[in-house]
Protein backbone atom coordinates (compact mmCIF):
# COMPACT_ATOMS: atom_id res chain seq x y z
CA UNK A 1 0.00 0.00 0.00
CA UNK A 2 1.32 3.09 -0.72
CA UNK A 3 1.76 6.01 1.62
CA UNK A 4 0.05 9.54 1.22
CA UNK A 5 2.67 12.29 0.22
CA UNK A 6 2.69 14.31 3.21
CA UNK A 7 2.26 18.15 2.68
CA UNK A 8 5.78 20.18 3.08
CA UNK A 9 7.53 16.77 3.11
CA UNK A 10 10.91 18.49 1.27
CA UNK A 11 12.20 19.53 4.51
CA UNK A 12 15.57 18.37 4.58
CA UNK A 13 19.41 19.94 5.10
CA UNK A 14 20.91 21.18 2.30
CA UNK A 15 23.68 21.99 3.26
CA UNK A 16 23.00 25.80 2.78
CA UNK A 17 21.77 25.92 -0.63
CA UNK A 18 17.85 26.65 -1.45
CA UNK A 19 15.76 23.83 -0.09
CA UNK A 20 12.82 21.88 -2.31
CA UNK A 21 13.31 21.12 -6.16
CA UNK A 22 15.44 24.21 -6.90
CA UNK A 23 18.01 23.37 -5.54
CA UNK A 24 18.03 19.62 -6.24
CA UNK A 25 17.83 19.44 -9.45
CA UNK A 26 19.68 23.01 -10.82
CA UNK A 27 22.48 22.34 -9.30
CA UNK A 28 23.22 19.35 -10.78
CA UNK A 29 21.19 20.49 -14.32
CA UNK A 30 23.40 23.54 -14.15
CA UNK A 31 26.60 21.92 -13.37
CA UNK A 32 28.42 22.31 -16.83
CA UNK A 33 28.44 25.81 -16.27
CA UNK A 34 30.61 25.89 -13.41
CA UNK A 35 33.15 27.55 -15.35
CA UNK A 36 31.52 31.04 -15.49
CA UNK A 37 32.69 33.37 -13.09
CA UNK A 38 30.59 36.42 -11.75
CA UNK A 39 33.42 39.08 -11.79
CA UNK A 40 33.35 41.55 -14.82
CA UNK A 41 35.91 39.28 -16.90
CA UNK A 42 33.94 37.35 -19.04
CA UNK A 43 34.71 33.42 -18.80
CA UNK A 44 34.30 30.87 -21.07
CA UNK A 45 30.47 30.05 -22.06
CA UNK A 46 29.38 33.03 -20.14
CA UNK A 47 28.05 36.33 -21.62
CA UNK A 48 30.24 39.82 -22.32
CA UNK A 49 27.59 41.32 -21.06
CA UNK A 50 24.78 39.44 -18.92
CA UNK A 51 21.77 40.71 -16.91
CA UNK A 52 19.11 41.91 -18.71
CA UNK A 53 16.45 39.08 -19.64
CA UNK A 54 13.49 37.61 -17.77
CA UNK A 55 11.87 34.40 -17.16
CA UNK A 56 9.42 32.06 -14.97
CA UNK A 57 9.33 28.36 -14.67
CA UNK A 58 5.83 26.98 -13.69
CA UNK A 59 6.16 23.90 -11.20
CA UNK A 60 3.11 24.24 -9.48
CA UNK A 61 1.43 21.14 -10.50
CA UNK A 62 4.80 18.73 -10.27
CA UNK A 63 6.17 20.01 -7.23
CA UNK A 64 4.34 22.91 -6.03
CA UNK A 65 7.00 25.77 -6.49
CA UNK A 66 7.14 28.56 -9.24
CA UNK A 67 10.31 30.40 -10.17
CA UNK A 68 10.68 34.07 -11.34
CA UNK A 69 14.10 35.13 -12.45
CA UNK A 70 15.30 39.16 -13.70
CA UNK A 71 18.63 39.99 -14.69
CA UNK A 72 19.54 37.20 -16.43
CA UNK A 73 22.30 37.09 -19.57
CA UNK A 74 21.79 34.70 -22.50
CA UNK A 75 23.82 31.47 -21.41
CA UNK A 76 22.04 31.31 -17.89
CA UNK A 77 18.89 31.88 -19.37
CA UNK A 78 19.37 28.69 -21.67
CA UNK A 79 20.50 26.75 -18.21
CA UNK A 80 17.50 27.69 -16.92
CA UNK A 81 14.81 26.96 -19.51
CA UNK A 82 16.21 23.17 -19.90
CA UNK A 83 16.34 22.72 -15.89
CA UNK A 84 12.36 23.86 -15.99
CA UNK A 85 11.70 21.36 -18.97
CA UNK A 86 13.34 18.80 -17.59
CA UNK A 87 11.65 18.91 -14.26
CA UNK A 88 7.78 19.28 -16.17
CA UNK A 89 7.37 22.80 -16.07
CA UNK A 90 6.66 25.09 -18.46
CA UNK A 91 8.85 28.53 -19.05
CA UNK A 92 7.57 31.62 -19.52
CA UNK A 93 7.66 35.13 -19.47
CA UNK A 94 4.79 36.03 -17.73
CA UNK A 95 4.59 36.64 -13.96
CA UNK A 96 3.81 33.61 -11.41
CA UNK A 97 0.32 33.37 -10.22
CA UNK A 98 -1.13 34.15 -7.09
CA UNK A 99 -3.76 31.68 -6.75
CA UNK A 100 -3.07 29.38 -3.90
CA UNK A 101 0.23 30.78 -3.32
CA UNK A 102 1.25 30.93 0.06
CA UNK A 103 4.27 32.23 0.49
CA UNK A 104 7.57 33.76 -1.58
CA UNK A 105 11.16 33.66 -0.88
CA UNK A 106 13.67 35.96 -2.44
CA UNK A 107 16.86 34.30 -2.97
CA UNK A 108 20.06 36.39 -2.97
CA UNK A 109 22.26 36.05 -6.57
CA UNK A 110 25.22 34.68 -4.46
CA UNK A 111 23.12 31.41 -3.27
CA UNK A 112 25.41 28.32 -5.16
CA UNK A 113 22.12 26.43 -5.07
CA UNK A 114 20.62 28.45 -7.71
CA UNK A 115 23.23 27.21 -10.51
CA UNK A 116 23.29 30.74 -12.13
CA UNK A 117 27.28 31.29 -12.58
CA UNK A 118 27.22 33.78 -15.00
CA UNK A 119 24.36 36.84 -13.91
CA UNK A 120 26.36 38.21 -10.76
CA UNK A 121 23.03 40.53 -10.46
CA UNK A 122 20.21 38.09 -11.22
CA UNK A 123 17.53 38.13 -8.76
CA UNK A 124 15.17 34.70 -8.13
CA UNK A 125 11.90 34.28 -6.58
CA UNK A 126 11.08 31.51 -5.80
CA UNK A 127 6.93 31.04 -5.06
CA UNK A 128 5.42 28.18 -3.00
CA UNK A 129 1.54 26.89 -3.56
CA UNK A 130 -0.52 25.07 -1.36
CA UNK A 131 -0.99 21.54 -3.52
CA UNK A 132 2.41 20.57 -2.17
CA UNK A 133 3.27 23.07 1.10
CA UNK A 134 1.82 24.25 4.31
CA UNK A 135 2.72 27.70 5.32
CA UNK A 136 5.05 26.52 7.56
CA UNK A 137 6.87 23.93 5.44
CA UNK A 138 7.80 26.43 2.71
CA UNK A 139 8.61 29.69 5.13
CA UNK A 140 10.72 26.79 7.35
CA UNK A 141 12.75 26.07 3.78
CA UNK A 142 13.33 30.20 3.27
CA UNK A 143 14.51 31.19 6.49
CA UNK A 144 16.80 27.63 6.22
CA UNK A 145 18.72 29.45 3.80
CA UNK A 146 20.59 32.81 5.16
CA UNK A 147 20.42 35.96 3.16
CA UNK A 148 16.84 35.11 1.74
CA UNK A 149 13.38 37.12 2.35
CA UNK A 150 10.13 35.53 3.42
CA UNK A 151 6.78 37.16 2.19
CA UNK A 152 3.68 35.08 3.51
CA UNK A 153 0.87 35.27 0.59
Amino acid sequence: MNKPKERGSKQHSTGGRMPGIVSMVLSASLAGLAGCGAGTVAKAGCDSTPGNLTGTCNLISAHGQCVEWTGLGTSDQNSLKTFCATNAGTWGDSPCTTATRIGSCAIPPTDPGLGIHCSPSAVTNLHYFSNNYTLDSAKALCDGVAGTTWTPG
